[in-house]
């Protein structure tokens, strides 16, 4: 983890927003479909980035002005809509997320006024039109938010906020962990990643503590529609909660679980044997013998704590086969017996 806190708006995804919103500067703007998912700062961050190429200025529309008027005050010229289109080098940004319908109506009205006025030239003033989803205007450019995060920007973002004193297997748990559970939910990957090493191993407390910021929200992540973890725990729909901890450990674990069986195999290899049982199941190398079965094999010639560390790793790799979270009580015993080891 870093000592500079970056800006969220770094992470790919996020800049290729900001630099297709850009590119509608020259042609007049447009209208931006944002909703709850959408990083807060948004505006900011557009200001930002047009305050050495324009004259940028953010307008909250009051009510009872009308769209002309506001922008006639913002940028200073007459009072129609020939003299606001031709205000070059301007960029006004309005965020009308907020907008009651009738008013949203006026600017849908307005915009598109504008967007005819607009287009036969080669120069003029900009509009980028915060709206929320759904909004449209017939031949104004829409650029919208929904399914632009991507799994790239959830793990970019979780591995610069996970602790870096920790094992490299917790660090990559950490991080599948919070990708997976929390999506487009960037608030709480940041937060989830530094919690205890129970917490990421078992997360179901974390989640109980944190259900007062639990989202109905039904967001994207990538290409699928994506609930907050905490809102279906929440609303008692743990087993997805449950199939994306299995996913995270699936990724994490089972990697770590296969080294050591491999280390067992090639430690105690002269006791091992191909029985009967082992054809019938296409296994004809030791080097394939399944923890299962070397648990079995090895009884009598391992010492009682290595035994027991067999025994928990056979139990976890046997939860994530059938697509279960491993039991925390058993990963923390085999994380003690791995040390004593080494």
């Amino acid at each position: 983890m870093s000592s500079l806190a970056p800006s969220i708006w770094g992470l790919p995804s996020l800049r290729q927003f900001l630099s297709d919103v850009e590119a509608t500067v020259w042609d007049g703007g447009s209208v931006l479909l944002l909703d709850e998912s959408t990083p807060s700062g948004v505006t900011e961050q557009l200001l930002q980035r047009f305050q050495d190429s324009y004259t940028a200025n953010e307008l909250s529309p009051a009510q009872g002005i009308t769209p002309l008027l506001s922008i006639v005050d913002l940028v200073g010229c007459d009072k129609n809509l020939a003299a606001v289109v031709a205000a070059d080098n301007h960029v006004v940004i309005v965020d009308g997320r907020k907008l009651p319908m009738a008013d949203l109506a006026e600017w849908k009205v307005f915009l598109h006024r504008f967007s005819l006025a607009r287009a036969p030239l080669e120069g003029g003033l900009a509009v980028l039109f915060l709206a929320p989803k759904g909004f449209s205007v017939e031949g104004q450019t829409r650029v919208e938010w929904a399914g632009r995060l991507k799994r790239i920007d959830a793990i970019i973002w979780a591995e610069f906020h996970v602790p870096s004193g920790r094992s490299t297997l917790f660090q990559d748990l950490a991080v599948n962990l919070a990708t997976e559970l929390c999506g487009w939910r960037l608030d709480l990957i940041a937060d989830l990643v530094t919690q205890r090493e129970e917490d990421i191993v078992h997360p179901y407390g974390w989640m109980s503590r944190n259900l007062d910021r639990a989202s109905s929200f039904e967001g994207s992540f990538g290409t699928r529609t994506f609930s907050c973890p905490l809102h279906l725990s929440s609303s008692l729909q743990g087993k997805e909660c449950d199939q994306r901890i299995w996913k995270a450990q699936l990724a994490s674990i089972f990697p770590w679980i296969e080294e050591h069986r491999i280390r067992i195999v090639e430690r105690y290899k002269k006791f091992l044997r191909i029985d009967d049982r082992l054809r019938q199941l296409k296994v004809f190398e030791v080097e394939n013998i399944e923890l299962g079965a070397l648990t079995y094999q090895l009884r009598q010639h391992v010492p009682r704590n290595e035994f027991e560390h067999m025994e928990a790793l056979a139990s976890m790799r046997n939860d994530l086969a059938h697509r279960k979270p491993i039991d925390a009580q058993k990963f923390k015993r085999a994380l003690e017996i791995s040390d004593t080891l080494r």
